[in-house]
């Protein structure tokens, strides 16, 4: 996830913002120079998941706190049409692509999709 601070004019770059998942602390976000930050945290259970973001303020900003639900559920996938490509006594090999639900295309192979 990523989302930005700011405000009219002077952006509080380097500044900490606690975040937190459903109350449990979570690693510290930085704000980058531009009012960027970013979170990551990888969920492998189905569900809802509310995050927090807040950020203490400064001499020039007030304190400030932000939160968002997110909705983590696995995506059907398929091999269509897979084809055979060792067949060994105790060994069967199919070859072919993945693809997502949702026409989402193809996956990469070892590549995890977010979305």
């Amino acid at each position: 996830m990523s989302g930005t601070v700011g405000g009219h004019g002077f952006v509080p770059a380097g500044a900490t913002l606690k975040v937190t998942r459903d109350g449990t602390g979570l690693p510290d976000a930085t704000v980058r120079a531009d009012g960027s930050f970013a979170i990551a945290d990888t969920r492998q259970d189905e569900g809802g998941y509310s995050y927090e973001v807040s950020c203490a303020g400064d001499a020039t900003h007030r304190p400030a706190t932000t939160s968002l639900k997110v909705r983590v559920s696995r995506i059907g996938t398929t091999v269509p049409y897979p084809e055979l490509s060792l067949a060994a006594p105790h060994k069967v090999a199919f070859t072919g692509t993945v693809m997502t639900d949702l026409s989402r295309g193809p996956l990469d192979q070892g590549a995890p999709r977010s979305g």
